[in-house]
Formats: structure tokens, C-alpha cells, sequence
């Protein structure tokens, strides 16, 4: 059984070499796609924006001898990553991980993932597994609007058949698929003020909310009493409180103090409460479309 992980790297430079000897022990081969521009889904940061990112800040990576690189210009998320995925299948890997740059599991959940994906069956064509998502800093976690601080994660890995390939971000064309509760430790938001402002400009959702009031209101505006921090559902992220649970020890990095914030005043308060409605709203026009199209229920 051979397996490879990918790992898209665009305004990631917090989390390298860390992310690579993550992985590292456990898989086989590890292919980074990166590109100078950002995606195509907004037009002025493409024409405007140049990747933070650089090749060499790969070689710091203990398992540098196992990534493979891939450079190219997409217009999409999943174009990106269906250029891992064909490298792949040539190669002959029956197993491509998605892990973004941000995304880390402990030593016990990858021995758990590896025995999975050894041993199950043939019917089944993609995995997912849960996750945890932290604010700001790993001493802050999401909750979600049902209530807890775990949930269910895009598609974690895929089988390196034929006829399968990446027709929405990370979503696959075929819908035979298991949950494995090995949770990824998720820092995509433990990020700097700057880190937050390409991130929610570039990456393939912006068009989907309105970044810069999200990003005034939602990020530097925040405080312990905020509520409905997700970008594109407002609900769907209730809030964020202190990480009730020890932290892994790659954690700890991400792991900063922060700052008092203070209650924002009553004219902000105003103005979040309307931005939720209005993309509340929007998320729950784009859920029906979706399912009016037979497109799936992973409307994020």
C-alpha cells in the first residue's frame, strides 16, 4: 500500500517545515503544488497579489527528501489539486492525502490513519475525518452550532482510481465514503492580522461573503463575546472559547497569548448582527441551489 500526502502552498509560510515532518513518517511521498499567483477567484488579488511563500523555505524540512514539487498557475482550488492527483496515479500510489499546510495530526492518529486506509475496503473511495478548528491562537477553539468543538472535515483522502478527481475544492466526484474520528488539529485561523487579510482575499470562498467587513468585524474586532465568527455561514461558528484540552506538543508554536480585546461598541454590535443575517441568508440560498442541482450537501 503506498500513500502520499499533498499540500497546497500559497501564504503558508507560518506552518513550513513543520507541516512536512508531520506527515513525514508516515507516508510515503509528499507532493507541495505552488504557484507565484493566488487562485482566480478574485481577479484583483491574482493581477495584484504574489505568493509569500517561497521553495526554499521547504528545505528547512527534516523529510525535504520525500516532497515532490509541483509548480503551476490554476485558476482553482481544485485544479490545483488535480495536478497532485495525476502525479499520483502515474506514479502508482493507491492513497493521495489532502493535508493542507495547516492541518496536523498526533504520531497515535497517523498510525491510526495508515492502518485505515491498509485495510478497508474496496467500496470505499474517500475518507473524512473529524477536526479541530483554533482561533486566533490554539488557546482559542471553535464551537460549533451544534454545540461542540469537534466536527466533520472536507475530504481527508481519496483513492487514486482512474475515474476519480477533485471536482470542488476538495470534494471528489464519487460519494462512497467512511468518517475517521483521528482529528486534524486545524490552524488555518491561528493566523496574524496580515496572514488573515491575503487569506481572506485569495483563497475560494471571497466571493461567497464580504472579506473586508468580516475581516474589520469578525477578526479585529473580536472578543470573547463574539458571535458567529464563520465567514461565509455566520452560524455555523458560534464562538470561540478557551481550548478546553492539552495541547499536542506542535501545538504549543501556535500557541501565543493574546491581547485583551474589548466589547466592541453598540454601533459595531449593530453592524455584525446585520452582516450575519444577510449571510446567513446567503449560505442558506447556496445550500438549496446545491441540493436542487444534485450537487451534495457540502455547501461550504
Amino acid at each position: 500500500m503506498r500513500i502520499a500526502t499533498h499540500t497546497l502552498s500559497y501564504n503558508v509560510s507560518r506552518f513550513i517545515p513543520d507541516v512536512i515532518d508531520n506527515a513525514g513518517p508516515h507516508v510515503d511521498k509528499i507532493f507541495v503544488a505552488y504557484s507565484k499567483r493566488p487562485w482566480g477567484y478574485n481577479p484583483h488579488a491574482r493581477a495584484t497579489f504574489i505568493n509569500p511563500t517561497k521553495i526554499e523555505e521547504f528545505r528547512a524540512a527534516k523529510y525535504f527528501d520525500k516532497i515532490e514539487f509541483i509548480e503551476g498557475d490554476w485558476e482553482t482550488d481544485e485544479g490545483m489539486r488535480n495536478a497532485c492527483l495525476e502525479r499520483a496515479k502515474a506514479q502508482g500510489f493507491d492513497w493521495l492525502i489532502a493535508q493542507d499546510a495547516d492541518e496536523f495530526y498526533t504520531d497515535h492518529s497517523w498510525r491510526q490513519i495508515r492502518q485505515y486506509l491498509e485495510t478497508v475496503g474496496e467500496d470505499v473511495k474517500h475518507v473524512r475525518t473529524t477536526w479541530y478548528n483554533y482561533w486566533k491562537t490554539a488557546q482559542y477553539i471553535i464551537t460549533y452550532d451544534h454545540g461542540g468543538i469537534k466536527d466533520t472535515m472536507a475530504t481527508f483522502a481519496i483513492r487514486c482510481d482512474p475515474d476519480i478527481h477533485f471536482f470542488r475544492s476538495r470534494e471528489p466526484n464519487v460519494d462512497t465514503r467512511a468518517v475517521l474520528d483521528t482529528p486534524a488539529h486545524h490552524f488555518g485561523w491561528a493566523l496574524s492580522d496580515e496572514e488573515m487579510l491575503i487569506k481572506v482575499q485569495t483563497w475560494m470562498h471571497t466571493t461567497q461573503f464580504d472579506p473586508l467587513a468580516w475581516y474589520r468585524m469578525k477578526w479585529l474586532g473580536w472578543n470573547e463575546r463574539t458571535r458567529n465568527l464563520d465567514t461565509v455561514n455566520p452560524t455555523f461558528w458560534k464562538k470561540a472559547v478557551r481550548t478546553p484540552f492539552e495541547l499536542p506538543d506542535f501545538a504549543q508554536k501556535y500557541a501565543p497569548s493574546l491581547e485583551p480585546h474589548h466589547v466592541p461598541p453598540l454601533r459595531d454590535l449593530a453592524a455584525n448582527a446585520v452582516y450575519d443575517l444577510r449571510h446567513t441568508a446567503l449560505a442558506r440560498a447556496r445550500y438549496l441551489k446545491r441540493s436542487l442541482d444534485g450537487a451534495g450537501a457540502w455547501a461550504r
